[in-house]
């Protein structure tokens, strides 16, 4: 069977197409569906040389933060820096790549808000949506198998077994993620790995940032028309049960004004046997 060759894709269309559920989001510049995609790209520099005034702002936090229980360090509660939980080894590489990844992001208009708080949640405002996301480094638990019990005594209570220690270590390994909850199927996060590290992953975060943004809206559309449709019947169902109790009330006088003249009509008779 002769196989017909398809047709030369025409110039300024979308070269790639990704279809989901809420519908179909078009990945490049086209002339119908929206252009998703960093408008620069990203490259992350040797050094950090005249850093973003909240990269700076989160290395003179994180340089003073003491490291937790998994070897991560974080800024005290109610000192503002950006969402970074990484060790103090990987903390120079996770500034110079959230430097290029915000002066991206600013540069296409897209710029970066940090909400002060305990958990310092960054967010990144894509056309008034917000996105939140965060640059952490994966954290290795490892299970130290308990000694033998040296206890001689034939009965052994609970408190005298001993117990599994369990440490915690940062491999080195950075990863990005997109802190959101949407009712498709979208990327959470990118990492590098032995062909290509997180830093050459940045342009496709951007991307996935943009393609969060739209899933959000797109919710967030759903749910107010679901809202609205859910007022609608409210407000069809109330009118259906004033109605059917004004028919009520229009029945039960109708009856009562019936039986109002066959009393009338009693009272009546009985006079006139009277007489």
């Amino acid at each position: 069977m002769r196989r017909v060759p398809l047709p030369r894709w025409p110039q300024g269309k979308a070269e790639e197409i990704v279809i989901r559920p809420s519908g179909v989001v078009r990945l490049g510049t086209g002339e119908t569906g929206t252009s998703v995609g960093p408008a620069v790209e990203i490259s992350v520099a040797e050094s950090l040389s005249e850093p973003h005034k909240l990269v700076a702002q989160t290395r003179r936090r994180l340089e003073r933060a003491r490291p937790g229980v998994e070897g991560v360090i974080q800024a005290r509660p109610g000192k503002p820096c950006l969402d970074v939980r990484v060790s103090p080894a990987a903390l120079g590489r996770a500034l110079r790549v959230m430097d290029a990844l915000i002066k991206g992001l600013e540069a296409a208009g897209y710029p970066i808000r940090i909400d002060a708080g305990e958990d310092n949640k960054t967010r990144c405002d894509v056309d008034g949506i917000p996105v939140r996301f965060c640059l952490k480094e994966e954290i290795e638990r490892k299970v130290i198998p308990p000694p033998p019990s040296k206890s001689k005594s034939a009965v052994i209570y609970p408190w005298d077994v001993p117990r599994p220690k369990i440490e915690f270590h940062p491999n080195g390994k950075l990863r990005l993620c997109i802190l959101e909850t949407v009712s498709v199927r979208a990327r959470h996060s990118w990492a590098g790995g032995t062909r290509k590290p997180l830093e050459g992953h940045l342009n496709a975060f951007v991307t996935g940032l943009l393609v969060m943004a739209q899933a959000k809206e797109a919710d967030r559309a759903a749910r107010e028309r679901r809202e609205a449709e859910r007022r609608e019947w409210q407000r069809l169902e109330n009118e259906r049960a004033i109605e059917a109790g004004r028919e009520q009330g229009a029945c039960a006088g109708a009856g009562a004004g019936t039986r109002g003249v066959e009393s009338g009509a009693t009272v009546v008779a009985g006079y006139d046997l009277l007489r």
